[in-house]
């Protein structure tokens, strides 16, 4: 899975799981490294910073705020030494980055840091058991028999 579509599945697993209540969110766009030089130098006159997490995660635990970011990588993927910076950087402000590589470790984030939810992603085995498994457990597909002219005849399942 690419970074981008994982991205795109966690945000939409955010938006599903996390207590609207009691936390807030919100991904960061830095332009995915395809920016030209004229915008990325708009975007540093503005005062984004380099390395920030793909996502930041709000909330209260125990009457005190609570800043976490979701740094997403693919399974070969690494952190850049801006990122790195950063994750030491807001360690010694007393909050964290943590990196996920799926929507599983996304899941084991939250609850771990004990961030307010509403519901659990219900997966199947980690991601390894699922390859094995589809990998192991290729059925024939039926052959296509083209389309019925007649309709009535696909809702009762004959030929026409």
């Amino acid at each position: 899975m690419s970074e981008h579509a994982l991205q795109v599945a966690v945000a939409h697993m955010l938006q599903l799981v996390l207590d609207p209540e009691r936390t807030w969110w919100t991904a960061i766009d830095h332009g995915a490294g395809r920016l030209s030089k004229r915008a990325a130098g708009m975007m540093k006159a503005r005062g984004v910073k380099r390395g920030l997490p793909d996502f930041l995660i709000m909330y209260r635990d125990e009457s005190f705020p609570c800043l976490i970011g979701v740094e997403l990588k693919t399974d070969k993927g690494r952190l850049t030494p801006d990122q790195l910076l950063v994750a030491h950087q807001w360690e010694d402000m007393g909050h964290a980055i943590i990196v996920a590589r799926s929507l599983e470790d996304v899941q084991s984030i939250l609850d771990h840091m004990h961030v307010p939810v509403r519901s659990h992603i219900v997966t199947w085995g980690n991601r390894h058991e699922r390859a094995q498994r589809a990998a192991g457990t290729r059925h024939p597909r039926p052959r296509h028999r083209g389309k019925s002219k007649n309709r009535m005849s696909m809702v009762l399942g004959r030929e026409a």
